[in-house]
């Protein structure tokens, strides 16, 4: 009988263990909910930036991304891209500003400083941002 008593004494033990384990899940799942509500409530994961006369080594971007060729597009997501973005979504050209301004074309380094060279007002970048990373990181989800 004394075996039977000390074999319940260590379930109740472990039974108690399990409830404080559970309920620890429990307060820690609804703590994770709750921030991964939050945090979706913050955007789509788009980040987007608008850049004023872009540069390229010092000069005034080029509308082309060759000489007189891929202009407007192709050199504006090359661009986002060296700038560490995913693609160019908006841009606005800058017309006959090669005399004032010189530009320098991204792809094969030529400078035009001729009155017909173009470049860009402004581009606007966006990127994926993977907002949920720094929060899995650190809760050690999917590790």
């Amino acid at each position: 009988m004394l075996l039977n008593i000390n074999y319940s004494m260590r379930s109740f033990r472990v039974i108690k263990y399990i409830s404080a384990v559970r309920r620890a899940l429990m307060i820690a799942g609804t703590a994770c909910g709750l921030l991964l509500t939050a945090i979706s409530a913050m955007g789509s994961g788009y980040e987007a930036r608008s850049f004023y006369y872009p540069k390229y080594e010092g000069y005034r971007l080029d509308w082309c991304l060759e000489w007189g060729n891929k202009c407007g597009s192709p050199a504006a997501n090359v661009w986002c891209r060296q700038e560490h973005y995913d693609r160019a979504i908006d841009w606005k050209k800058a017309d006959n500003i090669g005399t004032t301004s010189p530009t320098k074309v991204i792809r094969v380094g030529r400078i035009c400083s001729q009155s017909h060279c173009d470049s860009f007002e402004w581009i606007s970048c966006e990127r994926f941002s993977d907002k949920l990373s720094s929060v899995k990181a650190c809760l050690n989800i999917g590790n």
